[in-house]
């Protein structure tokens, strides 16, 4: 376990790798709310090498809120409106 990360995340990992490993189906609405479907292409951005460690954290955080966390590419939304606004794109 890395020390600068919470020990929930070495557990989900761990039951990720389990998962898939299996082949179980994963079930994308489990939040039991409406599913978004959002017509999304990839981007492809370069990011510092410190900035991928904290991202990573920042969705597995928000994961480990649950029902009603945002996902990595609605965390991307997130921020490119925050620039969209900054910079009035």
């Amino acid at each position: 376990m890395r020390k600068d990360l919470p020990e929930w995340f070495d557990l989900e990992a761990a039951r990720a790798e389990e998962q898939a490993a299996s082949g179980q189906a994963v079930n994308k609405d489990a939040s039991g709310g409406p599913v978004k479907l959002l017509k999304r292409i990839n981007k492809a951005f370069q990011v510092e090498e410190g900035r991928v460690a904290k991202w990573h954290l920042l969705v597995a955080m928000e994961k480990g809120k649950g029902r009603g966390h945002k996902s990595g590419p609605e965390l991307i939304d997130e921020a490119l409106d925050l620039l969209f606004e900054q910079y009035q794109a």
